[in-house]
């Protein structure tokens, strides 16, 4: 069974972070405004970006994707 934890940072005046933990890593990393819209979503694995990182429009509407594997960009 996974263990699955979630802890909100404080980034910046008006920006917070909410990082979800498995097994003691994050696993995925979730930042929003002060209004509380979805700024990005950037998956974890060992500590570093991996996987298909989200950014979003203010509106909620996908602005752009990004691939990282092992915490470097994927040129595709």
């Amino acid at each position: 069974m996974k263990n699955r934890i979630e802890r909100a940072h404080l980034v910046s005046e008006g920006v917070v972070d909410i990082v979800t933990y498995e097994n003691g890593k994050a696993d995925v990393v979730k930042r929003y405004n002060i209004n509380e819209f979805l700024i990005s979503e950037i998956p974890y694995k060992d500590g570093k970006m991996d996987g298909l990182a989200k950014y979003y429009h203010i509106n909620g509407a996908l602005m752009s994707e990004t691939p990282y594997k092992d915490g470097c960009l994927v040129n595709k």
